[in-house]
């Protein structure tokens, strides 16, 4: 049988070739999104398969968790007075608690590592236990804690600082009560607050 097709010729090859490797191509980039879309369902699925710890009810003991709280506040509280006075993180300091039931003098008592952790020199818990003279003071639940300041720092020295905060405190109020006491004054705050209001609200919508 005959064909009137004329004979294929090197051009013609070339440009068949082209279309297959073109098809190819595009063979090989729709199997890769394929594959890129059935790894991202594996890897949601492996992410909702990925095991967490639960916490097992039976081992949770509240007693024990309120007595950690206890010595958990206890050594705030002497490192606040430390660093409101100015004392030396270094320096070991004498410590009275005075506490409301023998029970919580027991638990304080045991407390594994505290007197190291607070810098503790020596420690005297008792429900008896009275406030004595120049100490600094902190109330916890349960509990008041007492640091002697005698020997620690100057007290004298500190009374001084105190005034001097007690003095600028008292400026202070009185120099807001006076605004306070000026309508103008509180009608231009008034509206600066409004203004601002309107600002942020503005700058977050």
């Amino acid at each position: 049988m005959c064909s009137n097709r004329a004979p294929a010729t090197a051009s013609d090859h070339a440009v068949y070739h082209g279309r297959d490797l073109a098809d190819a191509a595009g063979e090989d980039q729709e199997s890769g999104t394929r594959g890129q879309g059935s790894g991202e369902q594996e890897q949601g699925r492996v992410n909702h398969d990925v095991w967490y710890p639960v916490a097992d009810e039976r081992l949770i003991n509240a007693a024990i968790e309120r007595d950690m709280q206890m010595v958990m506040d206890l050594i705030l509280a002497i490192r606040n007075i430390r660093g409101e006075m100015n004392i030396a993180p270094s320096l070991q300091i004498n410590v009275i608690v005075k506490v409301e039931t023998r029970e919580l003098a027991s638990t304080l008592r045991k407390a594994p590592g505290m007197r190291d952790l607070a810098r503790i020199k020596d420690l005297r818990i008792g429900v008896s236990e009275a406030k004595p003279g120049s100490v600094a003071t902190a109330v916890i639940t349960g509990a008041e804690v007492y640091v002697p300041l005698e020997g620690i720092i100057d007290l004298t020295q500190e009374r001084d600082r105190l005034q001097k905060e007690i003095a600028k405190m008292s400026k202070d109020i009185e120099v807001f009560s006076k605004k306070l006491s000026n309508k103008n004054f509180v009608i231009r705050r008034r509206r600066k607050l409004s203004k601002r209001t309107r600002r942020s609200l503005r700058s977050s919508g």
